[in-house]
């Protein structure tokens, strides 16, 4: 036999082990990424009246977009600070799996956090520039 079919067969446990975890690692991301816009534009829906009073008000389209974009994003960051908390300590847990790459590898908590943060970005916004740009009159009859 080929020396590739004796190196496949002794990782072949631990390489399906990993392609399982990758996979339920991706399947996370996107579950919270999809739970997080749906939060912060929960959130910001909710807040669609006050929006329209600071619009009738006379603040600005951007104004309004950019103060409820940095609360989406302090939430999130609030959020990313336990979640980093919680991988690091369930990063002991998996050492035995990986092989040659640190328990608490920079630059996935980085690809993660950045995920998170468009992701909140992207539910923040959306909903205030709605806000933004709807008529101040029919939103202060709700």
């Amino acid at each position: 036999m080929p020396l590739r079919s004796y190196v496949d067969t002794a990782i072949g446990d631990a390489r399906f082990m990993m392609l399982v975890l990758g996979g339920f690692a991706a399947a996370a991301v996107l579950l919270t990424a999809v739970g997080l816009y749906g939060t912060l534009a929960y959130l910001t829906s909710v807040r669609h009246p006050e929006l329209g009073l600071r619009v009738a008000l006379g603040a600005t389209t951007g104004q309004v977009v950019r103060s409820v974009a940095t609360e989406g994003l302090l939430l999130a960051a609030f959020g990313a600070v336990i979640g980093f908390a919680g991988a690091l300590a369930a990063a002991r847990g998996i050492r035995a799996l990986l092989y040659e790459v640190p328990p608490a590898d920079g630059v996935t908590l980085l690809v993660t956090a950045t995920i998170v943060a468009v992701t909140a970005l992207a539910a923040a916004i959306h909903p205030a520039w709605r806000a933004g740009r709807a008529d101040p009159a029919a939103l202060l009859r709700e």
